[in-house]
């Protein structure tokens, strides 16, 4: 069929989206995270996206992946994204999600190590979602995010709030797909849940835990909504419906989030330069982190560095 052939292509194609460069030789840890920790992202789209939050994802923090694939209702070589034969709208988020999930585990389940399925509209922080796996064990059977209640079930583990992203090891990719999906009483072909609250159920009918992903101080890192409904002070709604989802109880303000954000949701395109531009091209004139001046002024090899960053993470989360 010529879905069959577009797939075809793409995955010939999809070499492209690497860019093995995207460090230089000053930017040492992030070098070397990005060589040790590799991850997938999978973005969940639909073709009326492309350009309101699409092209700017490609443009910022998207590129920063060690590989990436878009979902939608049809498949384009350019973005890349594979095409899904389902109406577009919440009802098939699920659909998207499950044959995704599929593609990716039959072409890239052997050149990664972690995978990360999120929102066309959320801005991810590619170099601390590595720092915070590089201590994390890839294989036990744990997914990352922003846990929710789930209400509607018996499912006492909640969910992973899947604006902002949900992360797993490949254990936990092979045993969805060998076993999650091929047993309809597991993981449902389709649903009336949200495409979140569906995967939640599925992993934890097959055993998969939530891990904690709050740092020392139980800040946030991942983020289900906007940074100024989560940092600003006045009262908002969108805040004040995660609060009464949140698995753990969570406070509005900057000394609520984490110092190594990892990811928010409900980002446009215009704000996603904005974050580009203020972490990637700004700069605060005679300011350096303790630890990069440390790691910088030395000659160092991977095992080292490898043992600072772990001893880091050990006083952060």
């Amino acid at each position: 069929t010529n879905n069959d052939n577009n797939l075809k292509t793409i995955n010939n194609k999809m070499t492209n989206t690497k860019n093995e460069n995207i460090y230089n030789d000053n930017n040492i840890i992030s070098k070397f995270l990005y060589k040790k920790v590799k991850i997938f992202c999978l973005i969940i789209t639909g073709p009326q996206y492309t350009t309101s939050r699409v092209k700017y994802q490609k443009e910022t923090w998207l590129k920063r992946c060690n590989n990436y694939l878009y979902v939608s209702s049809l498949s384009n070589i350019s973005l890349p994204s594979i095409g899904v034969d389902v109406v577009e709208g919440r009802d098939t988020l699920w659909e998207k999600i499950r044959f995704g999930l599929e593609y990716v585990y039959k072409y890239y389940f052997n050149k990664y190590d972690w995978f990360m399925l999120i929102d066309d509209d959320s801005y991810v922080f590619m170099e601390n979602i590595r720092f915070f796996l590089l201590a994390q064990n890839p294989n036990k059977l744990l997914h990352y995010g922003f846990r929710m209640k789930e209400l509607k079930s018996t499912n006492k583990e909640g969910y992973i709030q899947g604006g902002s992203g949900d992360v797993f090891n490949k254990k936990v990719l092979q045993k969805l797909i060998n076993f999650g999906f091929k047993n309809d009483s597991i993981c449902k072909k389709s649903t009336d849940n949200s495409g979140d609250v569906e995967l939640g159920e599925c992993l934890s009918n097959i055993g998969v835990r939530i891990g904690e992903s709050r740092d020392f101080l139980s800040r946030l890192t991942f983020i289900p909504g906007p940074p100024d409904a989560f940092i600003g002070i006045n009262d908002n709604s969108i805040f004040n419906s995660f609060k009464k989802l949140s698995y753990y109880t969570i406070n509005r303000g900057i000394k609520s989030l984490s110092e190594y954000i990892i990811s928010m949701h409900y980002v446009s395109g215009h704000n996603m330069y904005i974050i580009e531009y203020l972490l990637y091209q700004a700069n605060v004139f005679g300011r350096q982190s303790s630890f990069n001046y440390n790691i910088t002024r030395k000659k160092i090899n991977d095992n080292y560095l490898k043992k600072m960053l772990l001893k880091k993470l050990n006083n952060n989360f």
